[in-house]
């Protein structure tokens, strides 16, 4: 569990947690790192951030592209899918939909 990780030189240099405080560690190569939250909190996207990210395409990379041969390796992708495109949203306008809007949040989105 790391709370910072910096790449310089080739080297990948982390802050951990110990029983003492913190510790650095360097590593070479490839690595996988876990993250802990720690003791900030999660910053919350504004609504512009969350219409940006929707229209944000998504960079697709290959193993080659990061000079890393999968034949030698004892990881195996079966498969990767997108998650399913939500359904088209529904939109009220005028006041003549109040009581149809109330009744939905009432029953199927259980906000009210």
């Amino acid at each position: 569990m790391v709370s910072e990780v910096n790449y310089s030189e080739g080297k990948f240099s982390t802050i951990r947690p110990s029983n003492s405080g913190t510790e650095k560690v360097a590593v070479d190569g490839l690595s996988v790192f876990a993250f802990d939250k720690g003791t900030s909190e999660l910053r919350r996207p504004n609504v512009r951030g969350i219409m940006m990210a929707k229209k944000k395409q998504v960079e697709s990379i290959t193993s080659g592209d990061l000079g890393v041969t999968l034949n030698s390796s004892n990881v195996a992708l079966n498969s990767q899918n997108p998650p399913p495109e939500k359904p088209a949203g529904q939109k009220f306008e005028g006041a003549e939909h109040v009581n149809e809007v109330v009744s939905k949040l009432r029953n199927e989105a259980n906000v009210i």
